[in-house]
């Protein structure tokens, strides 16, 4: 034990409702359930002797293939070997679902149905039976499974287990069929529809057809992107004729100004010279003026036939000279007028071929830029008749593949199934035993059963301390020693004087030294003893820990304080006339006076008598207390139990130890746990568990009905219950 063993922490860690202790109740009621189940068997077997009857029993053979061929197609599983065994069981509970059953039962003849089962009942009312008294087993090592049936009369058994096996495998043909008749009818409406979709589809191309000028929805067949390609280059080769005609315009004008600025006159003079009217005219006049020189060569100046021939000379001159400049003149207008119209005439050329080759490319820029919008329109056109035959293709593969597998579907709704009759049922010829085995395991059953339930039962609602197990799930932690009970030659009040040497002397000398290690650990010496209820036995458990204690320190004084029973004086038989405690506290007698010292346990006892104290004489108690605990080494307080005395909580609160007591198969679990709390919340530094075997048992009805039977397994059944378990804890 140490200080703050049991904290509040500790509560929560134990159990609030005492658990069951299975091997604990076989232990106690064992050997009564089978006494008791015993004798209720005996009266039940001539019983059963009466009441059993011959059993018929009839069997059929069901064949369920692992692996089926294919009719057509693989759609559906052939093979369940990975599985076969779990659909083996899956079958075997359809065999004997409700409707089966019912659908059998029904298409039975009533004589028939009287045969095997009660004739006033419903068909609903004897499936249940049937259910029954049917069992389905698969063979071990083959594909076989085993129905069969029982009844106490032959006649229609093998009728009624063939009208399960029929029924059953039509179930399963028509579940084939509702299964592939979904199934066709979903298909079936799926194909109508595709149906409309393609023709809607095939309309809808033609359209896009029409409007994209071809049947094939491919690049390579759109008009409007080659027209687009043709135009595109007439427009790059007519850029390229703009570009030039542009450029010639403009060095047309440049030259035409450039050549306009130059000067003809060596062309004017070249035109001159080569004037034949001027060669003409000079070469005639040459002559004329050398004949005339000629003529007057020696005449003199004066002559007047000199003079007309020199007038005449000089006149032919001036019309030679005249004629050339009219001459120059007019070739020099010529010349440049020539100049001026071929320069004209180029240029005008130039700025024609210019205009056109503008026009031109401006017809041929519209022209393309329509054409790319044509062809970009087309192109979708041609995109979207690409998709709807894509789409028309895959409904028509969708379409022959639905309408492929309607036709393998209703093929395949007429092949053989998975599930075969083996071997029919037939009437058995001989009984295949009784029922009387059956009986008798029902009143095994019942016998033991009634009698251990009624056990388990007061087991259940019996809230009493067992074992020290109790004690563990009440706190968390083992009691002390566990005080068996002492011999019946050692009254329990001297088993330290008297049985030292026995397991109750032992545990006693425990819990004393338990106490005195207290004592030097953590200077205790108030030491208060608790049932938790009446009749526990503390009183005798703290006088004989105290004569257990007195051999550890010098002083030990035994303090009553059970002021409600206090009876500590009568159990060692003193005076009347001895003061006690509240004799001392009210001032009546000295210290000395009312103090018992006993020679033979060597401490000192403080009795008392049944009263109430007033408030100051419990003020006179924490005085008391106060000088005894400088003049003893340890003060062990008798007090009755806290839950029913306020002046035992004023004691908690003056301890230094509590040690609280249980008894065995009489304190109940919850008053153990109700009083624990109580000096818990009192905050005590310690506390200490005793679970005390002896003393009177508080008696329940069974134990009363227990001293009522044969002293013999009295005896063995209370021996086992409480000596066992004192072993157990030893």
């Amino acid at each position: 034990m140490s200080a703050n063993q049991f904290h509040q922490a500790s509560l929560i860690e134990g159990k609030a409702k005492k658990p069951l202790d299975i091997f604990g109740f076989v232990f106690r009621y064992g050997i009564i359930i089978v006494a008791a189940g015993l004798a209720f068997l005996t009266m039940l077997i001539p019983l059963v002797l009466m009441i059993s009857k011959p059993n018929y029993e009839t069997s059929a053979m069901l064949k369920i293939d692992p692996v089926i061929p294919s009719l057509i197609t693989n759609f559906e599983e052939p093979s369940i070997t990975g599985y076969y065994h779990d659909y083996v069981r899956t079958q075997a509970r359809r065999i004997t679902e409700f409707t089966v059953l019912k659908k059998a039962i029904e298409q039975l003849s009533p004589e028939e149905k009287a045969a095997v089962l009660p004739a006033h009942l419903s068909a609903d009312e004897c499936v249940p039976i049937l259910q029954a008294i049917m069992h389905i087993n698969p063979v071990p090592s083959t594909h076989l499974v085993e129905l069969s049936i029982h009844g106490p009369e032959k006649e229609g058994l093998a009728t009624m287990l063939n009208s399960v096996m029929e029924v059953y495998l039509q179930k399963m043909r028509d579940e084939l069929v509702d299964a592939n008749k979904h199934r066709l009818s979903y298909l079936t409406a799926k194909k109508v529809e595709l149906a409309e979709n393609i023709k809607k589809k095939e309309m809808e191309i033609q359209q896009l057809a029409t409007s994209a000028l071809t049947s094939t929805f491919a690049e390579d067949f759109n008009l409007w992107q080659q027209r687009t390609s043709e135009l595109q280059k007439s427009y790059v080769h007519m850029y390229g004729e703009r570009i030039q005609a542009e450029n010639a315009y403009k060095y047309q004008e440049t030259s035409s100004a450039q050549l306009g600025e130059l000067s003809l006159d060596s062309l004017v003079n070249e035109g001159v010279m080569n004037n034949q009217a001027i060669g003409f005219t000079s070469s005639w006049t040459y002559q004329q003026l050398q004949d005339m020189r000629a003529s007057i060569d020696g005449v003199t100046k004066d002559n007047e036939d000199r003079k007309r021939v020199e007038v005449r000379m000089q006149a032919m001159r001036e019309y030679e000279s005249t004629l050339r400049e009219e001459t120059r003149k007019t070739i020099d207008s010529i010349t440049y007028g020539n100049q001026k119209l071929q320069l004209a005439r180029e240029l005008i050329k130039k700025e024609n071929s210019f205009h056109e080759a503008l026009e031109n490319e401006e017809m041929l820029k519209a022209a393309f830029a329509e054409a790319k919008i044509k062809s970009g329109e087309n192109s979708a056109t041609l995109l979207q008749g690409q998709s709807m035959e894509i789409e028309l293709k895959n409904e028509r593969d969708m379409y022959f593949r639905i309408g492929t597998r309607i036709e393998e579907m209703e093929a395949e709704s007429r092949a053989s199934l998975r599930v075969s009759i083996e071997a029919q049922a037939r009437e058995p010829e001989n009984p295949a035993g009784t029922n009387i085995k059956k009986l008798l395991m029902l009143c095994v059953i019942v016998s033991f059963g009634s009698v251990g339930g009624l056990f388990a039962l007061i087991e259940f609602f019996d809230n009493r301390i067992h074992s020290p197990k109790d004690i563990i799930h009440a706190f968390g932690h083992p009691p002390s020693w566990p005080i068996s009970r002492s011999s019946e030659d050692i009254p329990f009040l001297d088993v330290i004087s008297k049985g030292g040497s026995t397991v109750t002397a032992k545990a006693i000398r425990s819990l004393a030294t338990r106490l005195f290690r207290e004592f030097e650990k953590n200077q205790s010496r108030v030491f208060l003893f608790t049932g938790v209820d009446t009749g526990c036995g503390n009183t005798e458990i703290l006088l004989n820990t105290a004569q257990a204690l007195a051999c550890h320190v010098q002083k030990v004084l035994v303090v009553d304080g059970n002021l409600t029973h206090g009876d500590l004086s009568e159990k060692l038989k003193l005076p009347h006339s001895q003061p006690g405690l509240l004799d001392m506290l009210e001032e009546r007698n000295s210290f000395d006076e009312c103090v018992y010292h006993d020679t033979r346990r060597s401490i000192d006892i403080l009795c008392s008598r049944a009263n109430t104290p007033d408030r100051a004489t419990l003020q006179h108690l924490q005085e008391f207390l106060k000088r005894a605990r400088k003049d003893y080494d340890a003060i062990c307080i008798d007090s009755c139990p806290v839950r029913s005395s306020d002046f035992t909580e004023y004691l908690t609160v003056q301890s230094d130890v509590v040690v609280l007591i249980s008894q065995g198969e009489s304190t109940l679990y919850r008053d153990l746990r109700q009083t624990a709390d109580i000096l818990i919340r009192l905050d005590i530094p310690a506390l200490a568990t005793v679970l005390n075997w002896g003393g009177e048992k508080k008696k329940i009805w069974l134990d009363a009905y227990l001293d009522r039977t044969p002293n013999q397994v009295k005896r063995l059944f209370t021996r086992d219950s409480k000596q066992g378990s004192t072993k157990d804890v030893s």
